[in-house]
């Protein structure tokens, strides 16, 4: 589920819309892009099930990767983050670490997963 932080952290950095895409490299196809207020983020995804969606605002000053419900990576500036998850973005790391998300997952992080935290890892907050 969408922490309601996340919302307020949008909202926080004066954004009233943000965009929305379905970005599933498994399933190329032409995609729509969605503009929606931030309090209807969880709204949202569970229209756009069973791949990866992006959120972002227009001036791209932060960017959500999401899994239906769960989000699966925050980048932008540290206040933003750390706003989105609550100040504690260790505990937050873990969660986000933690695989599967959803209990029918098996065998850990899968490949791509692994390589895109080992790339950033540089610029991840608390870890």
């Amino acid at each position: 589920m969408i922490d309601p932080r996340i919302a307020a952290a949008i909202l926080a950095r004066g954004q009233r819309r943000v965009l929305g895409a379905s970005v599933d490299p498994g399933r190329p196809a032409p995609r729509a892009v969605w503009r929606f207020p931030p309090d209807a983020y969880r709204r949202y995804l569970l229209g756009h099930t069973g791949g990866l969606n992006l959120v972002f605002p227009e001036d791209r000053s932060f960017a959500l990767l999401s899994d239906d419900d769960n989000s699966i990576a925050i980048g932008g500036p540290a206040d933003f983050v750390r706003d989105a998850v609550g100040g504690d973005v260790a505990a937050a790391r873990q969660l986000f670490d933690r695989w599967p998300l959803h209990p029918e997952r098996q065998g850990g992080p899968p490949a791509w997963y692994r390589q895109m935290m080992a790339h950033y890892a540089p610029f991840l907050l608390g870890g």
